[in-house]
């Protein structure tokens, strides 16, 4: 037999065995929580077996971590561990020459100079941890240079298991049969609520996992070229986002296809574009004059749109969107913004100053660190902000960080990484 047949059984046969190993694991957080850890850990040492270089191996372990991210460990998500033993590689692989875009230095910077401020709070320690660990991420990234059409394949199989997650853990949760673990040192963190339908795997929140698919749908629209996985990623992802029953799941992929379908008129019909492009301004314009009637065409959106979605428990607390939680704590927020524009009042702020998060990354990051640390972290993600794929950004990026508070989030320092590379960054100029 030759060498090459034998290395195709060998990757048939690891196949297989990740395949049970991604079936059995929602079975095993049921069972036993070290089971469940101990089925993660042998998914992540399988994909060492696939023959991918570090700089690929390094996105895929992520990916993998981010799927789980409910697990921590002393504190520490699941995927914050392989960042941190990712860099240590890569800073004793070369020795100690990583290099550091200076963005990223500037914005580090600010948010240390921030918790000094505000007298180095212990609750904010941990906050401060998670923004150094994105920033390792970035220089990870930067300084191994992955190329994602490499791993392609395993970002399909992500997607298709997260979606599969998804449905196993919320059958699970409805049988009664998904409990939490708390230890010294291992903990989970799964969403478990009864009240509404709402997916979300192994995540802690049906909103991060929500933005964790819109994030893969980035990679995939601006990252995979094969069409037929590029097809196959939008189709399951689109399914997965709308399973996590969120309104800003909707809109954001609503914007994403409404922008696709522009930009293949344009492709197709640049005459037609224009009228389209002229209709819509000239529907904006009416509306923007008549905000009764935009208000009116606001409430009947969002009571639709928490029906459909099942959201009817939702609907008795937030009747319309200006009794939404969204609205108030922003008010509230905006109050305690203008007191301390600059300084803002600290990491963690909403904590003591607010009834719940402000679900705003904006808005949080000003509330934090105020205009000082907002213009960093605006400075830093600019390369993703301005990137040519617009429509992706608008959708799959900005739109999320608009409705949610995401200014730690580990995805979105990847996309950052992601487009940042040389190659990359200079397609998407």
């Amino acid at each position: 037999m030759s060498k090459e047949s034998v290395l195709y059984k060998n990757r048939k046969g690891d196949r297989l065995i990740s395949a049970i190993l991604y079936l059995l694991t929602p079975f095993a957080f049921m069972a036993n929580p070290l089971l469940f850890v101990v089925c993660v850990t042998a998914q992540l040492v399988l994909q060492t077996l696939h023959g991918y270089r570090f700089s690929e191996l390094f996105v895929v372990l992520l990916l993998n971590g981010f799927v789980y991210s409910s697990v921590s460990f002393a504190g520490l998500r699941f995927y914050d561990w392989i960042i941190i033993f990712s860099f240590a590689y890569v800073f004793i692989n070369k020795r100690g020459h990583v290099a550091i875009p200076v963005r990223l230095l500037i914005f580090i910077t600010s948010v240390f100079l921030v918790f000094l401020f505000h007298g180095m709070k212990t609750n904010e320690i941990l906050e401060v941890v998670r923004y150094f660990v994105s920033i390792l991420l970035i220089v990870v990234v930067l300084n191994t240079k992955p190329d994602m059409n490499l791993i392609s394949e395993s970002i399909i199989r992500i997607c298709k298991v997260m979606l599969y997650n998804a449905i196993i853990v919320f059958a699970m949760i409805q049988l009664g049969r998904v409990h939490n673990y708390m230890s010294s040192f291992i903990s989970t963190n799964v969403y478990i609520y009864s009240d509404e339908v709402r997916l979300n795997g192994f995540f802690s929140d049906p909103n991060k996992y929500m933005t964790f698919c819109l994030a893969l749908l980035f990679i995939i629209d601006v990252f995979v070229e094969n069409p037929t996985y590029k097809r196959n990623g939008i189709l399951i992802l689109s399914i997965a986002t709308v399973l996590s029953m969120s309104r800003t799941a909707l809109l954001c992929l609503g914007l994403y296809f409404f922008v696709k379908l522009l930009l293949k008129l344009k492709e197709k019909s640049p005459v037609l574009f224009g009228c389209c492009i002229i209709t819509f301004s000239v529907v904006c314009i009416l509306l923007l004059a008549t905000p009764d009637i935009i208000n009116s065409i606001i409430n009947e959106l969002y009571t639709l749109a928490a029906r459909v979605l099942g959201r009817e428990h939702t609907l008795e607390i937030n009747a319309t969107m200006k009794d939404d939680n969204r609205v108030y704590v922003w008010g509230k927020a905006i109050q305690f913004i203008s007191q301390k524009p600059f300084w803002g009042n600290g990491w963690l702020a909403y904590q003591s100053l607010l009834p719940y998060p402000t679900h705003n990354t904006i808005v949080s990051l000003l509330l934090d660190g105020g205009a000082f640390v907002l213009t960093a972290y605006l400075y830093t993600f600019w390369p993703l902000f301005s990137n040519k794929r617009f429509g992706a950004t608008i959708s799959c990026v900005i739109l999320p960080m608009l409705l949610l508070d995401l200014g730690n989030y580990r995805v979105l320092f990847l996309l950052l990484a992601l487009i940042m590379l040389p190659s990359k960054g200079k397609a998407m100029q």
